[in-house]
């Protein structure tokens, strides 16, 4: 029998766990159990917001609530199937019934691998952020241990479930543009990162590729990537001294001929500047910009609009609220999550690559 709502605990309580904490109360499919973060008082803040319990560890977590462990029939092996929720919370005799079913992990990178090890101890679906974990060796683990676990690893590429990129997927796909020859991606964050971030560990390769490297792989068919070469530079002296780059571009050549130029930044005055174009023997298919408003002012000045979204989380709010909704159908009715394992690897060896390149000056060849 296919339950209709996922139990599932949100570990982290910063701005991509916000977001995600408001999409998954949005959605009827979801129970928001708890919210856990180290920094207790960001989980109360956000548990208060959303009628839930806040937490310090997902251990405690775990010992408030007790967690799904039957297997609903008919779920493909390697899928974890949501349970009865005929179990009262562990600890409170008085508590509604609940079993947790999975858990999305919304901190940082370093914290990912510590999560889905102890999420498989317990058999939970696990959906994260990207990237999965540092490197691309570290991420075969991952997905290694959770084959091993037979729990559900579901890695967040938002781009795959927004509307004008899976468009110019499907025109690709559908052969629209013919053999793709040549993409010029542009990237450009809005609003800045706050400078202690970029020192602490903002490096542009692994915050910001990631997203347009696994979404060119896609709309390219799976095609990998044969060589890399990127660079980079600081804007300010302070990036510059401790080595941080905050604008970088990236020339990917693929194994099937298309190459790929990727121009990042982190900060565009203007808005959240987001660009794809495709071109190929029969055309070209691109992504265009979404303004903060469709109003057009036409004078003897010229023609006038206003600045671009002013960030990620409005830009691509349909998508982040569509992958949710994927994921719930992953739980609930054991569809296939559908960025694999190979997918996860793939963009993080361009990744590793990017990096690499950059700060040896060469071309790196995968």
């Amino acid at each position: 029998m296919t339950k209709q709502r996922a139990n599932v605990l949100l570990i982290g309580s910063g701005r991509m766990g916000a977001i995600r904490a408001r999409h998954m109360f949005a959605n009827p499919r979801y129970h928001l159990c708890g919210i856990v973060d180290v920094n207790k008082a960001g989980a109360e803040a956000l548990a208060e917001t959303y009628n839930c319990e806040a937490f310090s560890t997902l251990s405690e977590a775990i010992e408030r609530f007790t967690v799904s462990t039957e297997e609903s029939p008919g779920i493909e092996e390697g899928v974890t199937a949501a349970c009865d929720t005929s179990v009262s919370s562990v600890g409170d005799d008085d508590a509604p019934a609940i079993a947790v079913h999975a858990i999305v992990i919304s901190t940082p990178t370093f914290t990912h691998a510590k999560l889905i090890e102890e999420a498989c101890k317990y058999g939970l679906a696990i959906f994260t952020e990207k990237p999965v974990d540092e490197t691309a060796e570290k991420i075969v683990d991952m997905f290694e241990m959770c084959r091993a676990a037979n729990v559900t690893l579901a890695c967040g590429f938002q781009r795959r479930f927004d509307a004008s990129y899976v468009y110019v997927k499907n025109q690709i796909a559908n052969d629209e543009i013919g053999k793709p020859l040549m993409a010029n991606i542009f990237f450009a964050d809005h609003p800045c990162p706050p400078v202690e971030f970029l020192l602490k560990g903002g490096n542009i390769f692994m915050d910001l590729l990631c997203h347009d490297a696994d979404y060119i792989r896609w709309c390219l068919g799976g095609d990998d990537v044969a060589s890399i070469y990127a660079t980079g530079t600081s804007s300010i002296p302070v990036l510059e001294e401790a080595g941080v780059h905050d604008n970088a571009t990236v020339v990917m050549k693929f194994k099937k001929g298309a190459v790929v130029t990727l121009s990042m930044s982190r900060s565009a005055s203007y808005g959240y500047d987001q660009r794809c174009e495709i071109f190929g023997e029969k055309g070209l298919v691109k992504v265009a910009n979404e303004h903060s408003c469709t109003g057009v002012l036409s004078n003897s000045a010229g023609i006038h609009q206003t600045t671009y979204k002013p960030g990620f989380a409005s830009r691509f709010g349909e998508a982040f609220a569509a992958e949710m909704d994927a994921f719930a159908d992953s739980i609930l009715d054991g569809v296939e999550w559908p960025v694999t394992a190979e997918d996860c690897i793939a963009a993080q060896k361009m990744a590793d690559a990017a990096i690499v390149s950059c700060r040896e000056g060469r071309a790196v060849e995968l």
